[in-house]
């Protein structure tokens, strides 16, 4: 099975550096949230959203170095145990972050470029699907940032 997953982060224009309104922060903080019970369920889905919410806090400040995106270029499933309404599952996932380094005088820099990591995902069933519940990933030898 392979995917493709891109997630914007910031809209036009403050990933050009400006300082970002507080009603701006808030539709982010609600569209983080939405994104990501699409994915995870409980533990996780608090433990991703809250680290999202500080990074997106992290970049409120002017002249602060902006993520605006950042995605998944390959999820190849390896593995996978189904047990009921739990699954195990291993996945090698291509991916990388977008984002501006204003130290480089604004320049847009993709980084870490395209790398290559080996996730463990615990899944349990849910009414609205398979939702994540934990989650590991390392970067298999020679492939790490």
């Amino acid at each position: 099975m392979d995917a493709e997953q891109r997630v914007d982060l910031m809209p036009p224009p403050y990933e050009k550096g400006m300082a970002i309104p507080n009603i701006a922060l808030r539709a982010m903080r609600s569209h983080v949230q939405s994104e990501c019970a699409r994915f995870y369920t409980e533990p996780r889905l608090s433990q991703v959203t809250s680290i999202l919410e500080i990074h997106l806090g992290e970049q409120q400040y002017a002249g602060s170095d902006r993520e605006v995106g950042g995605g998944v270029d390959s999820l190849t499933i390896t593995g996978l145990q189904v047990q009921g309404d739990t699954a195990i599952a291993r996945a090698d996932v291509v991916k990388w972050l977008d984002y501006i380094h204003f130290a480089l005088d604004g320049a847009h820099v993709i980084h870490p470029p395209h790398l290559l990591a080996r996730y463990y995902f615990r899944l349990a069933r849910s009414d609205f699907g398979w939702r994540i519940s934990f989650e590991d990933f390392n970067f298999p030898p020679g492939s790490g940032p």
